[in-house]
C-alpha cells in the first residue's frame, strides 16, 4: 500500500500573490500591458515629479516629501479615497484656510498618472483593484481553497479583495492562531 500524500499548499504574501497574477494575465492573455512599477523606482517618479514642479521647487526636503505623497497615494488607494472626493475637500480647504498644499499634492498626482499612463505603469496601490477587476471578468483563476492569515481588519481595497476571492472560490476561511 501506498503511504498517503499531503499537497503542499502554495503560501504568499499578499501582494507577491497579488504581482504574480498580473504577471501571469500579462504573460497569458496580452489582456493588460501595464508593468509594474516597483517602490523604488516610484520613489524616483514621485521625487522627480515633486523637483520639476513650481510647488516643489521652494521644499527643503524634497526626499520626505516624496516619500509622504507616495505613501498618501498608497493610502488613497486602499481607503479607497477618489481623486474626486479629495478634490472638492481642496477646494474647501483653499477657501477656508487660503492653502495651497493640498493643491500641490493634486498636481504631483495628476504628473503621475499622466508619467505612469504615458509609460505603460502601474504602481503597486493601483494594482490591488486591477486583480479585483479581473478576477470579477474571469481572467484570472482563483484557487478553490484559501486560508487567509492576518486580515483581521483590512482596508476597504482589501476587503474587497477578500469578496471577490470568496465569491470565486469554494473554500475561503480566515485561520485563527491558537492562543497560548
Amino acid at each position: 500500500q501506498l503511504p498517503s500524500v499531503c499537497l503542499t499548499p502554495q503560501v504568499f504574501p499578499v501582494d507577491i500573490w497579488i504581482r504574480r497574477q498580473w504577471q501571469q494575465i500579462i504573460a497569458t492573455t496580452m489582456d493588460s500591458r501595464k508593468q509594474i512599477l516597483e517602490p523604488i523606482l516610484e520613489s524616483s517618479v514621485w521625487q522627480d515629479i515633486i523637483a520639476q514642479s513650481d510647488s516643489g521647487a521652494a521644499l527643503v526636503n524634497k526626499h520626505g516629501t516624496a516619500r509622504s505623497a507616495q505613501e498618501a497615494w498608497r493610502l488613497m488607494q486602499l481607503w479607497k479615497i477618489s481623486l474626486a472626493d479629495v478634490r472638492r475637500q481642496s477646494h474647501f480647504h483653499n477657501v477656508v484656510n487660503n492653502a495651497d498644499d493640498l493643491s500641490a499634492f493634486l498636481s504631483w498626482i495628476d504628473s503621475f498618472e499622466k508619467f505612469c499612463d504615458t509609460h505603460g505603469l502601474i504602481s503597486l496601490s493601483e494594482l490591488v483593484a486591477q486583480v479585483i477587476e479581473k478576477i470579477t471578468e474571469g481572467k484570472i483563476r482563483v484557487p478553490q481553497n484559501i486560508v487567509l492569515a492576518g486580515f483581521q481588519m483590512p482596508p476597504p481595497l482589501y476587503s474587497d479583495l477578500i469578496s471577490s476571492l470568496k465569491d470565486n472560490s469554494k473554500n475561503l476561511q480566515h485561520f485563527t492562531p491558537p492562543r497560548h
